[in-house]
């Protein structure tokens, strides 16, 4: 969340948008809580900053919104990682590569002094699954550092209440961060410890695809179809998108927590320039290429150094775009121009339309193994 402008209100449960359970929920836990700022987004989740006794908290609140229970999981089986390590400069080093340091190892002292890695990062409920050679080899994890993304409070999901603590700093979108290769790096950590978080289920048999593949299907009637009263693209770019999906098979996928909305305006950058990351409501195990999405139709056309800056700070290069990777970007290209559609949101679904014009032309190209664009 952004630093806001003013001080701030009275108490958080004194907010309109709260129902009267929610209300009397959020003053039970924090009866003292002052001071509330208004971030909420436009659509569906209320979102308020607040100062209670111990801190700086961020309260969501939605009676009907899944993105709480997504972000409710999120924080508690996955992102421990994330918490008191330390980003660094995002580079590898040759002490970590091919030693197959697994869970409850250590890997040599060429790490340097005092900052010897961990097997399990501090608060870890159980060992680390054993990164695939899908993610990321040559992960490095330090014993020590500042959390990168806020700890979970309070969660009650018949309520529709979630608070964490506040992350400070200023959102990435708008900052110099936005188009700085060093803040890609950090980026790029961030996402490596993200999908080293701990799953019991890395293969998914073709569930995934499957799944993907039938909600692109679903996008696609709804984009062509006759209750929008008009095609929500041009014909041929929806003809193209159908030929493909009519041509592709499911294959099993290594899953690995995502964030699903992974990109500057969730990248919050403090005053020493550090990155962190929040708002986990799009979470879900899904392959690790999915994170990068909404950054190769937005970032990385804009400036090609960012890519291979993510890359390097994650701690592998970019993989070639396979048929399951086409598959996300159709997914994600009509899932915008149909959910921004039935939002009201022009801008955004124009956005869409962008999306998938470059994904169809990619796809008609022979060098399909290149990033859209």
């Amino acid at each position: 969340m952004a630093e806001p402008d003013g001080p701030g209100g009275g108490a958080p449960w004194e907010h309109p948008a709260l129902s009267a359970a929610q209300r009397a929920l959020l003053r039970e836990w924090f009866p003292e809580a002052r001071g509330t700022v208004d971030h909420s987004w436009p659509f569906g989740i209320t979102v308020l900053r607040f100062e209670a006794p111990d801190g700086t908290l961020i309260l969501k609140a939605s009676e009907t919104s899944h993105h709480l229970a997504r972000e409710a999981r999120a924080h508690r089986e996955w992102l421990a990682p994330l918490r008191g390590a330390a980003p660094g400069n995002g580079r590898t080093t040759a002490a970590g590569r091919g030693q197959g340091h697994g869970p409850g190892r250590r890997p040599p002292s060429e790490a340097g002094p005092g900052r010897g890695w961990r097997a399990e990062p501090r608060g870890a409920a159980g060992p680390l699954v054993e990164p695939g050679p899908a993610l990321v080899p040559d992960l490095l994890r330090y014993d020590a550092g500042p959390a990168l993304v806020p700890d979970l409070l309070r969660y009650d999901a018949d309520a529709g209440l979630l608070v964490t603590r506040y992350l400070p700093g200023r959102i990435a979108t708008g900052t110099p961060a936005a188009g700085d290769p060093d803040a890609y790096r950090q980026a790029g950590r961030m996402l490596a410890l993200l999908h080293c978080g701990p799953t019991s289920s890395p293969r998914d048999k073709g569930r995934y695809e499957t799944t993907m593949l039938r909600k692109c299907r679903s996008w696609l009637d709804r984009a062509e179809g006759p209750s929008a009263g008009r095609p929500l693209a041009p014909a041929p770019h929806l003809a193209a998108a159908r030929k493909w999906l009519d041509g592709f098979v499911p294959a099993p996928v290594e899953l690995v927590p995502t964030h699903g909305d992974f990109q500057p305006r969730n990248w919050i950058v403090d005053a020493t320039g550090t990155l962190g990351l929040i708002d986990f409501g799009r979470a879900e195990l899904r392959p690790w290429y999915t994170d990068l999405v909404r950054l190769e139709h937005q970032e990385f056309l804009a400036d090609p150094d960012l890519a291979p800056a993510l890359f390097e700070g994650y701690g592998r290069p970019d993989g070639p775009f396979t048929p399951g990777r086409w598959l996300d970007h159709l997914g994600q290209s009509l899932g915008t121009v149909v959910w921004s559609h039935d939002m009201g949101d022009e801008g955004f679904e124009e956005h869409g339309r962008r999306m998938l014009a470059r994904t169809v032309e990619a796809l008609a190209s022979p060098r399909t193994h290149r990033r859209p664009g």
